[in-house]
C-alpha cells in the first residue's frame, strides 16, 4: 500500500531514512560497511561478472560498482537503478567508471529491466523490505529479462531471529521457500549461507544448467 505521499511501503523506509540522513551510507539501511561488503564478495564469488552488462536494481549509491572497481573486476557496462533521485544524483557524482544511474522503481515498473539488454541482474539489499508474493515476481520479472543470470541476496529465517522485528522495515525469509520458487524456474541454482552466521542467503539463478563461475 503508498503511503500518503505516494510512496510504496517497500521504499517508504528508504525515503525516510533520506529525509533523516540526507543521500548518504546511512540511507541505504545497511547495519554496516563491512556486511554491505561481505554481501557483495559473495555476489562475486558466486557469478563472473567480468566483462558482462550488470543491472544493480536497488543501487544506493552505486556501492556495487566501487566494489567491483576496487576488486578490478572488469565489468563491460554497469547500468545502476534507484528509486530515489538523491541517491542517484550522488551516484553520478562519483564518476565511477563505465557506470550510468537511472532514477527508477524496478518493482513498479517491470519492463525496465529488459530494456536495458543486461547480462546479469543483481538485488543486494535492495529486496529486504519486500513481502514474499512482490519479492517474486520481482525476481520472475528478472530472470526472464537476464540474458545470464539473476543473484540476489535476503535476510533468512532459518535462525533465531523473527521474522520481523518490531519497529524493523527489514523482512526476513525462508530461503528453502525461495530455492523452490528458483528451481522452478531453472535447474541453475546456487545457493549459500554459510556467510553472516546464516543470517543472510545469496541464491544465484543461471539460464543455462552450469553456473557460469
Amino acid at each position: 500500500m503508498p503511503n500518503t505521499e505516494g510512496d510504496p511501503a517497500y521504499l517508504e523506509p528508504y525515503r525516510n531514512a533520506v529525509r533523516t540522513h540526507g543521500a548518504s551510507f546511512e540511507a541505504t539501511l545497511w547495519h554496516s560497511r563491512e556486511k554491505q561488503l561481505e554481501r557483495f564478495a559473495v555476489i562475486a564469488e558466486t557469478t563472473d561478472c567480468t566483462d558482462r552488462v550488470i543491472l544493480d536494481a536497488g543501487c544506493g549509491l552505486g556501492d556495487f560498482a566501487a566494489f567491483l572497481d576496487t576488486c578490478e573486476i572488469r565489468y563491460k557496462r554497469y547500468i545502476g537503478l534507484e528509486a530515489l533521485p538523491e541517491m542517484v544524483e550522488q551516484a553520478r557524482a562519483r564518476h565511477l567508471p563505465d557506470a550510468e544511474f537511472h532514477v527508477a522503481d524496478f518493482a513498479a515498473d517491470p519492463t525496465l529491466f529488459a530494456r536495458y539488454a543486461p547480462d546479469i541482474i543483481t538485488f543486494s539489499g535492495s529486496l529486504n523490505t519486500f513481502e514474499r508474493d512482490p519479492l517474486l515476481s520481482v525476481i520472475d520479472h528478472a530472470f526472464d529479462a537476464a540474458a545470464e543470470a539473476v543473484v540476489f541476496n535476503v535476510l533468512s529465517s532459518r535462525n533465531d531471529k523473527a521474522p520481523q522485528e518490531p519497529g524493523d522495515p527489514a523482512i526476513r525469509h525462508d530461503p528453502l521457500a525461495l530455492l523452490e520458487h528458483a528451481l522452478q524456474r531453472t535447474p541453475g541454482v546456487a545457493f549459500r549461507q554459510e556467510y553472516m552466521d546464516g543470517h543472510d542467503a545469496t541464491i544465484g539463478m543461471w539460464k543455462s544448467e552450469k553456473p557460469g563461475i
